[in-house]
């Protein structure tokens, strides 16, 4: 299970930081072009994920720290980019099943447009706690 979130956390960074990949390595975009048709299902997935994650781990990422510092924040920044990650790609999906206009549907999309500058900054941490993430599970 750790490993397909990890790979699915690395293929949602890329689509995050999608711009940034193709401005340095124009061959990508080819690549990353057979992703986007599941940017928002990868999403929604990811966000579950992260849910997931975050509660089963609840007690290590609380008290975690006699497994080592650097595990500990990695364990933090994975949890928390799977969510951030899973809630700004998978957000058009999310609106789009929730019936009418909800105060919350106006809220979470508010803070969609919030964090769009951060989209490769967010893209590119979770390319790098992915690939830590599989060392550590490897």
């Amino acid at each position: 299970m750790r490993f397909i979130v990890a790979l699915i956390l690395i293929a949602c960074g890329v689509l995050a930081a999608s711009s940034f990949i193709i401005e340095r390595k124009p061959e990508a975009k080819r690549y990353i072009d057979k992703l986007v048709p599941y940017e928002a299902i990868l999403g929604v997935v990811l966000l579950v994920g992260g849910v997931v994650v975050g509660l089963r781990n609840a007690g290590q990422l609380a008290f975690g720290m006699h497994k080592g510092l650097f595990t500990w924040i990695a364990w933090w920044v994975y949890v928390v980019d799977m969510l951030l990650l899973g809630f700004f790609l998978g957000m058009p999906l999310i609106a789009r099943w929730i019936p009418g206009e909800h105060p919350a549907e106006v809220k979470a999309l508010n803070m969609h447009k919030k964090l769009a500058p951060y989209r490769t900054a967010i893209g590119l941490v979770g390319v790098g706690v992915g690939v830590i993430m599989l060392l550590y599970i490897l």
